[in-house]
């Protein structure tokens, strides 16, 4: 089992270890003493050619006692670590700056991110550029850990002397910040040194007193131990080196960081966190198992871990942050029960909470977390309070997603109100629903917008098999709507989308409610991949709409009307079934531009369906010949076409008929202008179903078939392929009396498929 060592705080110097001290004493490092086990390396101060190290004290420091930790471990280094010596690692990825050797120690144990703390060799730093070297087998209370500060924790110098006697005695090796003593003010940290060995008096009250230490130093001209005088202030402990180059320079101790030579970790255990584990950073690389409650601070996982409880009282306090850096993080039924904190997760990783895992308290309200999305976050239910985010706020920007997020649910009866914010730009995020869940994203006061307003953003919202993901949230701006999956997508809040955006169902069955508020859908609706898109009693207006290999489903609403979809630009039908709906031109003046139909199988079938493009058309009154006649386009712009062409039309369509006509038909002509005959391929022939002949035996006289752009029939069998066609029109001639136009009056022409009765619904 592992030892967890217990960080030294300057409050603790009333600590039973520090009233067994002796009076006077020494302490080192393990395995250091005034002639061996010490670690030395000194600047060459750009003797080689290219690789001037003067400013590089703090990556000597942080070398020695990397070395040092190394040497201690008998050769059971993991394959991580590089065979180069850390000082040489240092030398090659960076050049020649300043830093401090706490960022360097935190870059080359756990790979914690130093971002400019350092300037970095963009030739050479490739080899070595993510450290993490020993995260694999090192680990202590804070790792590397953090001794003492004296300008803030360290309130007098017998708190700081008894912090760094504490950390020797412990097992650690430290590097000192410094800075010259005698500046006035705040004294700046200029030079880094290694400690290794303290000499120390302790008064009759249990004070600590330094009075003596040992260093290496990168600036010293020596290679070697330095013995070093101290003086000491109100606030500060002072040294002078005794040997090489720097005897006349005093140090002032600022901050001390180090490693513990006890803090080795068995790469094949599971680490064990407990009460005396420690709150500082904790950087993970494998599975974890938590005992009572355990204060663990940051949590930092660089690769796969699994984090199980000894029992159901086990837990994690503290109000740390939590970063996936690297592979699958699972919360297999451990919460973290603090207020605060940031959750972050990481391109191409993945955090997955499960079991009732909860990252946040679920009793106390959290006004300021995020949980940063750029990969994978799997929860049971976000639900406030009672899922696995607990009481994280209900609040816009709570939950941020970026490029490539994805957000799955699994739970079986689930809702929210948290907020979501979308940063990027070409970005894709996605909130999946698992097979057989349901989850209702509830409305509140923060609509689901992108966040910076740029185009081509798209919201996926995938749905397993037999799952309904239900959407009360609005969702707005330059964003597009894309569902997916198998199961059904139920739209009951508002759609409010850019011009550039667009709505797609490529999958299950998305509904539109009937008081779903429905204000643009951008520039179009597409239907695709065996969708049916639902749409409940309501007027749908779109741009274009494209409906191929899918289902358009109508439903009549609360106030019996019926389903009715208007376009403003084109359509493109291919394989489509139409149920229950009217398909409507936007305006009488608006020809639809573009109708494409499949060159083979059934490119429409309407069932029950009213309208296909429906006009208002005018009656025109010839005075000269004494008749009248209404005429309209229906359709245009058919593209190929392969096999027979069947017209029907509807009873809506022989109604408007005779309510215009007051029953006087002496010819109806439907006129489809073809355009572009290939010979020699397979032709068609068009026809009229049993259903609509049967309508149209009142009539003296019916024309229909293919007419060339002078008006000429061609018949009704094409000579060729059709490469396109023209408008359809339909024409009634014979109309001795213009009767008032009734306001329910449309006459319609659906072209194409075998249609059967629809009558109203009451």
């Amino acid at each position: 089992m592992m030892k967890y060592m217990r960080k030294f705080t300057l409050l603790a110097i009333s600590s039973p270890l520090l009233l067994s001290l002796s009076h006077a004493g020494e302490v080192w490092a393990p395995g250091v003493s005034q002639s061996s086990g010490w670690v030395d390396y000194n600047k060459d101060r750009g003797s080689a050619p290219g690789n001037d190290d003067s400013l590089m004290c703090w990556a000597a420091s942080s070398s020695n006692i990397i070395t040092w930790w190394q040497s201690r471990q008998n050769g059971t280094m993991p394959d991580s670590v590089p065979t180069a010596t850390p000082w040489d690692v240092f030398r090659t990825i960076t050049t020649d700056s300043g830093s401090n050797p706490r960022y360097a120690l935190g870059w080359y144990v756990n790979g914690s991110d130093v971002g400019s703390y350092w300037q970095w060799d963009t030739t050479n730093s490739k080899q070595y550029e993510t450290g993490g070297f020993l995260q694999s087998v090192y680990c202590t209370a804070d790792n590397p850990v953090y001794i003492a500060n004296r300008n803030t924790s360290a309130g007098n110098t017998y708190a700081q002397a008894a912090a760094l006697v504490g950390a020797l005695q412990s097992g650690y090796a430290m590097t000192l910040e410094v800075g010259i003593a005698g500046t006035t003010g705040n004294v700046p940290s200029s030079h880094a040194i290694t400690l290794w060995g303290l000499k120390y008096d302790t008064d009759k009250d249990g004070n600590i007193s330094i009075t003596g230490a040992y260093i290496t130093d990168s600036d010293d001209s020596h290679k070697g131990l330095v013995s070093c005088s101290v003086k000491l202030s109100e606030n500060s402990i002072i040294l002078t080196p005794q040997q090489g180059s720097l005897t006349q320079i005093a140090y002032t101790i600022n901050r001390a960081d180090g490693m513990n030579a006890n803090g080795y970790l068995d790469p094949t255990k599971p680490l064990e966190w407990n009460a005396q584990s420690g709150s500082g950073d904790r950087y993970v690389t494998r599975d974890a198992s938590v005992t009572g409650t355990a204060n663990l601070g940051n949590l930092i996982f660089n690769d796969s871990s699994t984090v199980t409880r000894t029992d159901l009282t086990s837990c994690i306090s503290g109000n740390g942050s939590l970063t996936v850096n690297n592979g699958t993080v699972v919360f297999d039924g451990v919460s973290r029960t603090g207020t605060s904190g940031n959750i972050t997760i990481k391109a191409g990783t993945t955090l997955e909470l499960k079991n009732g895992a909860k990252m946040y308290s679920d009793k106390l309200y959290n006004d300021s977390s995020e949980v940063n999305v750029h990969g994978t976050l799997k929860v049971e239910s976000l639900e406030y309070g009672k899922g696995n985010l607990g009481c994280l706020r209900d609040n816009l920007g709570a939950l941020k997603l970026y490029d490539g997020a994805r957000v799955e649910i699994s739970g079986a009866d689930t809702t929210a109100t948290i907020g979501m914010t979308m940063y990027g730009e070409k970005a894709q995020y996605t909130i999946a629903l698992a097979d057989n869940s349901r989850f209702v994203w509830k409305d509140n006061a923060y609509d689901l917008v992108t966040a910076d307003g740029a185009a081509d953003n798209t919201l996926v919202l995938e749905t397993g098999a037999n799952a309904t993901f239900t959407l009360e949230k609005s969702v707005s701006g330059a964003l597009s709507l894309h569902k997916t999956g198998a199961g059904r997508l139920e739209i009951r809040g508002g759609i409010n989308l850019d011009s550039n955006s667009e709505v797609q169902v490529r999958g299950g069955t998305m509904h539109i409610a009937e008081k779903a508020g429905i204000t643009s859908l951008g520039k179009g609706l597409t239907v695709t991949d065996n969708a049916t898109l639902e749409v409940c009693g309501r007027n749908v207006s779109v741009n274009s709409l494209r409906v191929e290999n899918a289902k358009v489903q109508g439903s009549v609403d609360s106030n019996d009307d019926g389903a009715r979809i208007t376009v403003a630009s084109s359509v493109t039908l291919s394989n489509a079934s139409l149920q229950d709906v009217q398909l409507c031109a936007a305006a009488a003046s608006l020809s639809v531009e573009e109708v494409a139909l499949a060159s083979a199988g059934p490119a429409l079938i309407s069932v029950n369906s009213s309208y296909i493009f429906n006009d208002a058309s005018p009656v025109m009154y010839n005075y000269y010949e004494q008749n009248a006649s209404i005429s309209g386009s229906v359709l245009s712009g058919f593209s190929t076409i392969d096999g027979d062409l069947t017209l029907s039309l509807t009873i809506d369509f022989m109604q408007g008929v005779v309510e215009k006509s007051s029953g006087q038909i002496n010819c109806m002509e439907l006129a489809l202008l073809a355009d572009g005959m290939e010979a020699g391929q397979n032709g068609f022939t068009i026809t009229l179903d049993a259903a609509t002949k049967a309508m149209l035996d009142t009539c003296t006289l019916t024309k229909y078939g293919f007419y060339d752009d002078k008006g000429k029939l061609l018949g009704t069998t094409s000579t060729g392929q059709m490469k396109e066609f023209g408008v359809v029109n339909f024409r009634v001639y014979g109309l001795s009396a213009v009767a008032p136009e009734p306001s329910s009056a449309t006459l319609s022409l659906l072209a194409l498929a075998a249609l059967a009765v629809r009558r109203r619904r009451r």
